[in-house]
């Protein structure tokens, strides 16, 4: 047997063991195992977009997809204490220049009736009100109306259906818990 010939079937079980691999690595992409999903700047985007459209729900989707991936939360939720609660840490991994960039997504697409900044408006006002402070401020935004939560019916065309400060409604986290102290601490901590 010459030389080449005692090369060729190791060729051949590289040739093979490389598509394997290949193969694979489709498989594993196309089962979402690999990172796929879009970046905080391809989401911005689409923040943007959809809030030029006037389309409100998807924006606030958007922002709270956003908000997720820069806090470094997979699940849009965490368990803390046997709670889905995410962990007040986690708000400061979003950067002020993200927030001022969503806040300013929303005050130039809502004539400055919605955005963080104006939610942390309300707040600072509400905060010495008589009884409890998130019941004042949820009260003001809109998300509470009679005592009672109301908050999640914001497919409108008009800025006179809802209060001021009603969107975006990422401290709400559905299933979950954010720290409104905690967030807007931050929010102030930002300059906003």
């Amino acid at each position: 047997m010459s030389g080449g010939g005692r090369i060729a079937p190791f060729i051949a079980a590289a040739a093979t063991i490389a598509a394997a691999i290949i193969s694979g690595l489709f498989l594993l992409a196309s089962n979402g195992k690999f990172d796929s999903e879009p970046s905080a700047d391809d989401l911005t985007k689409q923040l943007q977009e959809e809030l030029n459209n006037k389309q409100w729900s998807k924006a606030n989707k958007s922002t709270d997809d956003i908000l997720y991936k820069l806090m470094g939360v997979k699940n849009q939720e965490e368990v803390i204490d046997g709670e889905k609660k995410v962990s007040k840490d986690k708000i400061f991994n979003i950067s002020c220049e993200s927030l001022n960039q969503i806040d300013d997504l929303w005050i130039s697409s809502s004539e400055k009736k919605f955005g963080f900044s104006i939610q942390l408006e309300i707040w600072e006002e509400t905060k010495n009100n008589k009884g409890n402070h998130w019941d004042n401020f949820a009260d003001k935004v809109g998300w509470r109306e009679n005592d009672k939560w109301s908050v999640g019916h914001y497919d409108f065309s008009s800025y006179s259906q809802v209060n001021k400060g009603y969107l975006p409604t990422f401290i709400l986290v559905r299933d979950g818990n954010i720290s409104w102290d905690t967030f807007f601490r931050h929010l102030k901590e930002c300059e906003m």
